[in-house]
């Protein structure tokens, strides 16, 4: 079976409405980012998406108890990110800055290279 990806209407997130960034497969069948999912039922970002409430529901269908079987999907994952290169990085940063928002981090870029340094908002150094 061979996918076909038209166009970027494809394998939009219905949360975020835009590429899917690390996409997870609840049971309904139902796909979304994995951040997405996260902060729509309530789990925290470092926690696994089955610690997701009894009553939280698929955005989608409403179908309670999809969680703890959700699968993530890393083959769709890097498809996307090859088919969709420049919407996939977007999504990308948007889900780190995000993710770094939560922890009380903030991402400043390094003046000798394209990598970023991690540092908190209380200007502790960063250890190397």
């Amino acid at each position: 079976m061979q996918l076909k990806f038209e166009s970027v209407d494809d394998v939009c997130c219905a949360v975020c409405l835009e590429v899917m960034y690390m996409p997870v497969g609840l049971k309904c069948g139902h796909l979304f980012c994995m951040s997405c999912i996260k902060q729509a039922v309530g789990v925290e970002s470092s926690k696994p998406l089955g610690r997701a409430p009894r009553q939280a529901s698929c955005p989608s269908c409403r179908q309670r108890g999809v969680f703890a079987g959700a699968v993530e999907l890393y083959e769709l994952n890097n498809l996307i990110r090859r088919k969709f290169t420049r919407q996939w990085l977007e999504q990308r940063k948007q889900a780190t800055d995000d993710h770094c928002a939560q922890l009380g981090v903030h991402r400043r870029r390094r003046t000798s290279g394209s990598h970023y340094v991690l540092s908190n908002l209380y200007n502790m150094p960063v250890v190397n």
